[in-house]
């Protein structure tokens, strides 16, 4: 006859061993999680923008140029130069820059070319940053008006991006010395130059209405999301990408196109629009932000610079969103 107290041990054993297989289970998924974070740290390098360390305050558009990273600031309206490592050489602001409220900023034949929202126009700078010149952009109608948020330029042109979500006030302009041509419109992206070719990622998607806000979400569902070249005064598809992510942002070089995608993913196209490789699938996830519309990236000697926002767990509610540029070797 098995003890009375048989059943009540054996269920008492049972439960420690449930107990234990969990515990080791989630030290295993701790460790293996704390194993792809170090690895995922290890790997990619990420320099914090904030005003105590870089005197940023809203960093916005970049251009590398010999060896210095050149990135414009709304907050404090000023150009602040970097070496490669993103180590302090200068800031220039005040009423020589004559800057409003800076979104982009590009280099061309010994000149800097520099967006500004609040003005409404583009300012010309020698390579010295003295103030050459400014042209004045289309006017604005009404509160649905897109910003002037990406610049690139070619010896064609200026071309401007409008980026905004409502499609009526969403395009490309592009401006040389007789004026101005509209040459894309419904537009919602970005765009890079790769030597002296221009090209733009459209997201696809827009809303309509004037007050629409959405949420930070990964993988946010985009329309037609495609790959643009852009030619003169055309606007030509290279190719439709990957359905339902959102091209957040992208840059070029000689050779290559790389694109920033909603899910944590750079993917790398030819110049021609041929999908090549995936560089970067992060497990960790530094989820950059569908909220902050105008990310920007650069490429320069085989190294990916990419303006960002991060956020540090999982848990949202419990974090604040963190600029953040993520310099990754190619």
């Amino acid at each position: 006859m098995k003890n009375k107290y048989f059943y009540k041990i054996t269920l008492f054993l049972a439960i420690i061993l449930l107990c234990a297989c969990s515990n080791n289970a989630k030290r295993a998924k701790a460790g293996q999680e704390a194993k792809e974070n170090k690895e995922f740290l290890d790997s990619y390098d990420f320099i914090r923008l904030n005003k105590t360390r870089l005197g940023l305050t809203d960093p916005r558009g970049f251009v590398v140029v010999d060896n210095k990273i050149y990135m414009v600031d709304a907050g404090v309206n000023s150009v602040n130069i970097f070496d490669l490592d993103f180590k302090p050489i200068k800031k220039l602001e005040g009423k020589d820059m004559q800057l409003k409220k800076p979104a982009d900023i590009d280099f061309y034949e010994d000149k800097f070319y520099i967006a500004d929202i609040k003005d409404n126009n583009i300012k010309i700078y020698d390579k010295d940053f003295k103030l050459i010149n400014s042209i004045n952009l289309r006017e604005k109608h009404d509160m649905n008006y897109g910003e002037p948020t990406y610049i690139k330029v070619n010896e064609k042109g200026i071309y401007i991006a409008y980026e905004c979500v409502i499609k009526e006030a969403a395009f490309i302009d592009k401006y040389f010395e007789d004026g101005r041509q509209q040459i894309g419109k419904l537009f919602w992206g970005s765009l890079t130059k790769g030597g002296n070719d221009i090209f733009a990622a459209n997201r696809g998607t827009h809303f309509e209405g004037p007050f629409m806000n959405f949420k930070h979400v990964e993988g946010f569902k985009s329309g037609k999301a495609n790959l643009l070249k852009i030619e003169d005064n055309k606007v030509n598809e290279l190719t439709k990408l990957e359905e339902g992510l959102m091209p957040l942002a992208l840059c070029a070089n000689e050779e290559n196109i790389y694109i920033l995608t909603s899910d944590c993913k750079i993917n790398e196209f030819s110049k021609d629009g041929e999908f090549k490789r995936t560089l970067f699938s992060d497990s960790y996830k530094p989820k950059f932000d569908v909220e902050k519309s105008s990310n920007y990236m650069q490429i320069y000697k085989d190294r990916l610079y990419i303006n960002f926002v991060k956020y540090n767990t999982d848990d949202e509610s419990k974090n604040q969103a963190v600029e953040n540029i993520l310099v990754l070797d190619i």
